[in-house]
């Protein structure tokens, strides 16, 4: 299986969707992603 590569504006969408309330969970399911991926893109 090959690695995907997540947009910028993709990165962004899903860091202020979580601030507006959407469960990091959800998010990670969505984009198929794990939680230390979205915690390490909501670090940079």
């Amino acid at each position: 299986m090959s690695k995907k590569r997540h947009t910028k504006e993709a990165q962004i969408k899903a860091i202020r969707d979580h601030e507006s309330g959407r469960s990091q969970a959800e998010i990670c399911k969505e984009l198929n992603i794990t939680a230390q991926t979205f915690y390490r893109w909501k670090k940079q």
